[in-house]
Order: structure tokens, then C-alpha cells, then sequence
């Protein structure tokens, strides 16, 4: 436990900075997210939970998790690392932290997360978060916010043994700037996110999960709109999985509309994911592309 920790410290102290001109409280870094149109609210089994459900890490089979993400676009690059660790058999502790370096200016995050099983089925989470927003060189805001998350995984017996239907919820960035607000605004983009997938082991070696998400943005006065994800999954031997999905959104800044398709690599100790989103020339995630590379213990 504790050399995880230690690693885990030493992973977010050596990542670099990022360029992006979008907003990462509403983007998820997760490659195997991405890969399926966004979809976050029922991701088990990643160490990038946390930015999207936290509660979700409490249903993985793995006790400790690290994961760092590149993601680049025409408007420039983002990175992420997170990674959690179990506390015994009822509750983890997460962390992660997230970084912009965009034309004329940087945002950055650092998020803390307890995620509890409340009932064997049914999982709850909160998370804190420090923001900094730097527009540019010579101003710097700073904001804190708060996330409430759930998750549950119900078996289904009619199905292989297994095979699971998996919910999941959030109301995100509930908080506000402390100094000089953004753009006038004194508040965050406050969301709330819905999911379901369904987990279906077909036989031992094939597993195929399909999974869609709704999402709700209703800050008045900084961005409000509904998005959809919906994306699928197949895992050949626990070893390759190949994905692809959809994104539908209202408002091109803050979620726009793409495509996506993804692949990731599973051996031993060692996760690798690689997705490419189809997004419009005009679209801030045109040409936009994530790798995320993980370890487990």
C-alpha cells in the first residue's frame, strides 16, 4: 500500500503541462471513455474514475490502479494522471490531477475522492477539487467544488454468469471562484450525469458492454444544454477490446458532436488505450486523439 502511494505521488510530480483549448471539467481525459463516445458514468475498472464516476472504482477487481493520459487536438494537448487505492473491502481513496497549457494562458486541477459501498450493490462517492484558471499571464483564478457520485452493479441471473447491468450518477462541480470571477461568473459549470450499461458475458472469452449516458450543464449564465454518449465495448480474452461510440451535444463549445473509435491492450500488470475522435473542422476536438497507459498491482 504504501509503495503505491509513494508511486502514485511520484507519477503526478513528473507529468507535464498541457495545451488545450477546452474545457477540462467537462472532458473527460479517459482514452477508454473517449473510445466510446464519452460515456463515464459506469466505467469500472479504471484509475481515471475520478473524473468521471468516482464510485465506479469500488466495482474494479483491481486493489490499486495508476493511469496517466496524453490527449491532443488541433487547439493543442492535455494531460492527466490519476490512480486509487482500496481500503479494505468497502471503501477506496482516489486522486488525480489535470493540466491546461493553452494559447495565452493554463488551467489545472487536483481532485481528492472517498468512494464507500453503502450496501453490497451500491456504491457513493465525493470528491473535492482545486481548480486554477489562468486566462492569461498576468491574472490567476482559483475555485473549489465539490462531486457527489453513485454507483451499483445489479447481477442478472437470466444472463451468463457475470453479466451485470451497471447505473451510475454524479452532480459535478458544485462550488464557485474564490478571487475575481470568469467571465463575470462566479460559478462553475454545475452538471448532473446519468448512466447505464449493460455487462454481458457471451462466453468466458467474449465480453460485450454497451453503455449510454445523459448529461445535464445548468449553470445559468455559463453554459447550460443537455449531451448523450452511447458507446460499446468488446473484450476478446480479457487481452484486446475494441470500441466506438457516439457524442451528441447542443453547444459545439462546450460538448460538441463526434464519433469515436477506440483499442486497448491488456498483459499482465500493463493497460494501454488509444481512441480517435471524428469531430467537424470547425469543432475544438477535431483531429482530437487520447493514449492512456496504466499499471495495476
Amino acid at each position: 500500500m504504501k509503495r503505491f502511494w509513494i508511486t502514485l505521488l511520484f507519477a503526478l510530480a513528473a507529468t507535464g503541462a498541457v495545451q488545450a483549448q477546452y474545457d477540462m471539467l467537462v472532458l473527460n481525459p479517459d482514452a477508454r471513455s473517449s473510445g466510446m463516445g464519452g460515456v463515464a458514468m459506469t466505467g469500472i475498472g479504471s484509475s481515471h474514475a475520478i473524473f468521471g464516476n468516482a464510485s465506479a472504482a469500488l466495482f474494479s477487481r483491481i486493489p490499486y490502479q495508476i493511469s496517466s493520459t496524453y490527449s491532443g487536438h488541433d487547439g493543442g494537448n492535455y494531460y492527466a494522471v490519476s490512480g486509487y487505492g482500496r481500503l479494505g473491502g468497502r471503501s477506496v481513496l482516489e486522486a488525480g490531477w489535470r493540466m491546461f497549457d493553452y494559447r495565452g494562458g493554463s488551467d489545472m486541477a487536483f481532485d481528492a475522492s472517498y468512494s464507500r459501498f453503502v450496501i453490497p450493490t451500491v456504491a457513493l462517492g465525493i470528491t473535492a477539487r482545486y481548480v486554477r484558471y489562468n486566462p492569461d499571464a498576468s491574472s490567476s483564478n482559483h475555485a473549489l467544488a465539490v462531486d457527489l457520485s453513485a454507483s451499483s452493479r445489479l447481477p442478472l441471473p437470466a444472463l451468463p454468469e457475470n453479466s451485470a447491468l451497471l447505473l451510475g450518477a454524479k452532480l459535478a462541480n458544485l462550488g464557485g471562484y474564490l478571487n475575481r470571477s470568469v467571465d463575470g461568473q462566479h460559478l462553475l459549470p454545475v452538471n448532473l450525469q446519468v448512466g447505464a450499461a449493460l455487462d454481458w458475458w457471451i462466453l468466458d472469452s467474449h465480453e460485450l458492454t454497451l453503455a449510454a449516458d445523459y448529461g445535464y450543464y445548468f449553470t445559468p449564465g455559463v453554459v447550460s444544454g443537455s449531451e448523450i454518449s452511447v458507446g460499446v465495448e468488446y473484450n476478446l480474452m480479457q487481452l484486446v477490446q475494441f470500441r466506438g461510440g457516439y457524442h451528441v451535444g447542443q453547444r459545439s463549445r462546450y460538448y460538441p458532436n463526434y464519433g469515436s473509435v477506440g483499442v486497448g491492450l491488456r498483459f499482465m500488470h500493463v493497460r494501454l488505450d488509444l481512441s480517435y475522435l471524428f469531430a467537424s473542422r470547425s469543432s475544438l476536438l477535431h483531429n482530437a486523439y487520447s493514449l492512456s497507459f496504466g499499471l495495476d498491482f
